[in-house]
C-alpha cells in the first residue's frame, strides 16, 4: 500500500478541482468567441457605414462647389445673390466697406453719409446690399472662357543691331500705308 502524503494529497486536489472547472471555462470561451464574432460583425458594418456615408459626402461636397461656381474675386469678404441672379460683392476699399453689384452698375462707391463724406458703416453696407439683392432683377456678366494657356504667347521682334529689319506687311493687309512718291 502506498501511503500519500499531505502536499501530494493537496497537489491532487487542486488538479481535481480544475479539472471540474474546465467545463466552467469552457463555456466562459465559447461566449466570449461569440462576443468577439459579433464585434467583428457590428465593425463590418460600421465600416460600411461609414463608406456609405463617405460617398455621400464626396457627392454633397461635389454639388456644393458646382452650385458655389467660380472663386470669389480677391477682397471680396461677403457676397449676396439677388434675385436676377447677380452677385453682390462686399469689399473694403482704403479702409471703408463699399458694396457693387455684378450684374448692374450699382454700387456704394462713392457714397456717403452726409455731405462732409463720412463712409458708412458695416452694418449699413450690408442692410444697403440685402436690398439690393432683394431688388435687383439683372444677371451677372457671363465670364470669358479660360484658355489653356494664360497669355498669348509673345513673338520675339529681331533687333536692327543683328542686322534684320522687320518684313514689310503683305499687301493687302492693312500694312502698307498710303504712300505717294
Amino acid at each position: 500500500m502506498r501511503i500519500i502524503s499531505g502536499a501530494t494529497y493537496e497537489h491532487y486536489e487542486n488538479q481535481a478541482e480544475l479539472a471540474r472547472r474546465v467545463p466552467d471555462l469552457q463555456t466562459q470561451l465559447n461566449a466570449a468567441e461569440e462576443q468577439a464574432a459579433r464585434w467583428q460583425a457590428q465593425a463590418a458594418d460600421h465600416e460600411k457605414q461609414l463608406h456609405g456615408q463617405r460617398e455621400l459626402l464626396q457627392q454633397i461636397l461635389t454639388e456644393l462647389q458646382a452650385l458655389r461656381g467660380e472663386p470669389w474675386p480677391e477682397g471680396v469678404f461677403a457676397r449676396y445673390s439677388s434675385v436676377g441672379g447677380s452677385d453682390i460683392d462686399l469689399f473694403w476699399c482704403e479702409r471703408v466697406p463699399h458694396w457693387r453689384c455684378r450684374g448692374c452698375p450699382k454700387t456704394s462707391v462713392g457714397a456717403y453719409t452726409n455731405p462732409w463724406g463720412t463712409p458708412f458703416r458695416l452694418e449699413e453696407i450690408h442692410e444697403q446690399a440685402q436690398d439690393h439683392a432683394a431688388q435687383c432683377r439683372a444677371r451677372s456678366q457671363p465670364r470669358p472662357p479660360t484658355m489653356p494657356f494664360a497669355s498669348p504667347p509673345v513673338l520675339a521682334e529681331p533687333t536692327e543691331s543683328a542686322g534684320t529689319r522687320p518684313a514689310p506687311a503683305p499687301a493687302g493687309t492693312g500694312g502698307e500705308r498710303n504712300r505717294t512718291a
